[in-house]
């Protein structure tokens, strides 16, 4: 099925460019010749770049835990001290924020939604295009609205089948364009609070990942405000990884957390709450008599994680219950983009 959508949405765009450049005579007639041709060169802009960016979020891999190696992967730990789930499906510690997609049977890296009209997960790697093709689809059902509109009002008061034609491709263009724009709207509030759609079904607070309006713009559409309209992937900041989402200046350093005992090449063998007590050094760091410089709260001492209470090993290594199937069906049903 979700194939079929795809064949259906390049053949509505090619039927469209196909009509716009038959009807340019047309046009013609009411425009000089010289504005006719400036009005195609922006059509075919506007819908070349469309069909790229479809093609691309198609194409592009939305990033897998599979695909992921390194001392954060095979630690289990982001850079946080925070332990990472286990995907029994996968075979592989999950990220946070990564979800397994039950239509790709994969673990998608920053899952925003599974789209049957791209046949694709939309997520980390592959987000930019996504948006952009929700941004450059609007403009052009825009500009062919507006072309159409003029081209009518030129012809009053004598209408002809053309003009009757062109009316109902206005009010079909403008059946889009009300979708399409719901979903920018969207999907601009999403990544101005660094926010997934999944994340803003479960109701988690805007404020859980975000570093700021800027910086979460950036961790979306690249470093250089430049090419953030352009669809590429110059520029993106590679300390953004899929694994980590605090900010990457601040963010502690290998070396700084083996200083204080966490071993970044090796499974965890403690619990979450000492690792955050190890980490709690860093910031707290003690003089030479061992004592704390700076004062903070009394801490309980904790101990690996008896086998009782964790029958499946190592293997559950789950500190943030999930049911992903359950999230992908729950979305599905309703996502904004299933209901175009």
């Amino acid at each position: 099925m979700a194939v079929k959508h795809v064949v259906g949405v390049f053949g509505v765009i090619a039927f469209g460019i196909v009509e716009v450049a038959g009807l340019y005579h047309k046009f013609l007639d009411y425009v000089g010749q010289t504005e006719g041709n400036i009005i195609l060169i922006i059509f075919f802009c506007l819908a070349g770049l469309t069909l790229f960016t479809y093609f691309r979020v198609i194409t592009v891999s939305p990033g897998r835990a599979t695909d992921l190696s390194g001392p954060y992967m095979e630690s289990g730990r982001s850079a946080d001290g925070k332990e990472m789930r286990y995907c029994q499906k996968c075979k592989c510690f999950k990220p946070e924020r990564c979800h397994h997609c039950s239509d790709c049977n994969q673990c998608t890296l920053k899952m925003d939604h599974h789209c049957p009209w791209v046949n694709n997960c939309v997520g980390f790697k592959n987000y930019k295009y996504f948006y952009l093709l929700l941004l450059y689809a609007v403009l052009l059902e825009i500009y062919c609205m507006t072309i159409l509109i003029y081209c009518i009002a030129r012809s009053a008061p004598k209408y002809g089948g053309w003009e009757y034609a062109s009316m109902v491709c206005v009010g079909v263009i403008a059946l889009f364009t009300l979708g399409t724009l719901g979903l920018l709207v969207f999907h601009t509030h999403l990544m101005i609070s660094n926010q997934t759609t999944i994340e803003q079904l479960k109701g988690l607070p805007l404020s859980l990942y975000s570093l700021g309006s800027y910086m979460n713009v950036k961790m979306a559409l690249g470093r250089n405000p430049i090419l953030w309209l352009l669809p590429c992937l110059w520029g993106v900041d590679e300390a953004f990884d899929g694994i980590n989402w605090d900010e990457p200046a601040e963010r502690p350093t290998l070396e700084q957390l083996a200083s204080v005992g966490i071993d970044m090449h090796s499974p965890p063998a403690v619990s979450c709450q000492e690792t955050s007590a190890q980490l709690t050094m860093l910031q707290y760091p003690t003089n030479g008599n061992g004592q704390a410089e700076a004062s903070k709260p009394e801490e309980e001492e904790t101990g690996p994680v008896p086998d009782e209470e964790n029958e499946k090993g190592d293997e559950s290594v789950v500190f943030d219950q999930i049911d992903a199937d359950d999230i992908d069906v729950k979305f599905k049903v309703r996502s904004y983009a299933d209901n175009l």
